[in-house]
């Protein structure tokens, strides 16, 4: 799901990431539904939440940002 060499079976895509020394955020895209997702991980612990846009409802990234 995550290593997989060919783009054309990944389901997540790393769209952006930014790193510290005890944890860091990430952006990924679900290439299935364009659904987008953060990722925080500080020290031991992990969190995961779609993003939202301005209505409340989740974020869809166009096709452009799906390959």
């Amino acid at each position: 799901m995550f290593n997989k060499t060919d783009s054309a079976d990944k389901r997540f895509i790393l769209n952006d990431k930014q790193e510290g020394i005890t944890g860091g955020l990430r952006v990924l895209t679900d290439s299935h539904t364009g659904v987008q997702y953060l990722v925080v991980r500080e020290n031991t612990g992990v969190a995961v939440t779609p993003l939202l846009n301005a209505d409340g409802k989740p974020l869809v990234a166009g096709a452009e940002d799906r390959t």
